[in-house]
């Protein structure tokens, strides 16, 4: 042990005075006692890249919300008003499945165009395999797939038995649960004081959005109480999409070849090959007939379609570079903000327990 580290030490002295004059005498004194030095951050570089991180936070959370805002109105239209024909007959369309269906084409096609770009730029032909040894099993795209399609669907069904409101607090109960799923499915570790900062978050940001939306809909409250269905719904809608960004994040770990795009052009894919089966018997008959009918409905359906593939790629980028609860957070934060928005806005009171709500989320914020 003692003449290794005098060989160590001698090592690093006849390179500091460069005594080695051969290049490959160098690399292998680096390799054996001087490395590639330690990535150590001074304070201020510290500093630097939090203030970074928080930053790449904030991009993503004003991206992610203000598609998927213009994403969430088009699709309420879509799914909760009818269209009136020339004959004053309203008729609503009644097939979720082939909406998701325009989405993952949108997304392929998206995707394809940005994978082209970044190609070209790199100057690498069209055909370029990567490594095969970083490069995963192309079934295994499937699984986040199978499980995105799965909340997906679940979303837009819920609507046809819940409100819109209580889809949104459902949503907002999404950290817990991908917490979880981080553990089944990575192996993550989360400390005691993590699950109860989620369930406190969780229970805080319910509380006000429940307050407030049941002071606005006070009717409704029956109404939802009932419907056990879009409840079974909703909870599948949480299991789902759990599994599809921790899969996706554990991926990004164990393949160096995948990106965001690719992530998203190939997952897209497989959920069309998927939906092509279910919807080859009436739907896509039904679907056609509809758009023949309604015109309009078309526009509505490009513009969801456009929004939720431009939110994808946002999506996709933000839990390969920030992970799966990162991502849950700023979609929990995105309900708070709107809700507070819409209450100062509009004149809208903030009952008591919402009020309580709000200082519960603060307290586990900065405290």
């Amino acid at each position: 042990g003692l003449s290794t580290l005098v060989i160590v030490k001698m090592c690093k002295y006849l390179y500091a005075n460069n005594f080695f004059k051969n290049g490959n005498c160098k690399k292998i004194i680096v390799w054996f006692a001087i490395g590639n030095g330690e990535s150590r951050k001074e304070p201020t570089e510290r500093n630097t890249v939090k203030s970074r991180y928080i930053l790449k936070i904030l991009i993503y959370f004003v991206l992610i919300n203000f598609t998927y805002i213009c994403w969430g109105i088009v699709q309420e239209r879509i799914m909760t008003k009818g269209y009136s024909r020339g004959d004053s007959v309203s008729e609503k369309f009644n097939l979720s499945e082939f909406i998701v269906f325009s989405n993952r084409l949108a997304a392929i096609v998206v995707s394809g165009i940005i994978l082209i770009i970044i190609k070209k730029r790199k100057n690498l032909s069209l055909d370029t395999i990567d490594e095969v040894n970083s490069s995963p099993p192309f079934y295994k795209y499937g699984y986040s797939s199978a499980s995105n399609l799965l909340s997906t669907w679940c979303q837009y069904e819920a609507l046809k038995y819940v409100s819109f409101p209580l889809q949104v607090i459902a949503k907002s109960c999404k950290l817990v649960p991908v917490m979880v799923m981080g553990t089944i499915v990575s192996r993550r570790t989360y400390s005691l004081r993590q699950y109860l900062s989620a369930l406190g978050l969780t229970f805080g940001l319910s509380l006000f959005l429940y307050s407030t939306i049941k002071s606005k809909n006070a009717q409704q409250e029956s109404q939802i109480s009932v419907q056990i269905m879009g409840s079974f719904l909703l909870l599948f809608y949480l299991i789902g999409d759990s599994f599809t960004s921790n899969w996706q994040s554990d991926m990004y770990k164990r393949y160096s070849s995948i990106n965001s795009y690719k992530m998203m052009f190939c997952s897209s894919i497989i959920s069309i090959i998927f939906m092509t089966f279910s919807l080859s018997n009436y739907g896509f008959g039904y679907a056609f007939r509809f758009i023949q009918n309604n015109p309009p409905f078309l526009f509505h359906l490009f513009l969801c379609s456009s929004c939720s593939s431009i939110g994808q790629v946002f999506i996709f980028k933000c839990i390969e570079e920030l992970g799966p609860v990162i991502f849950s957070g700023i979609m929990t934060t995105k309900s708070l903000i709107s809700m507070l928005l819409s209450c100062l806005i509009y004149g809208h009171s903030i009952p008591l327990l919402g009020m309580l709500g709000v200082l519960i989320i603060f307290v586990i914020l900065y405290l």
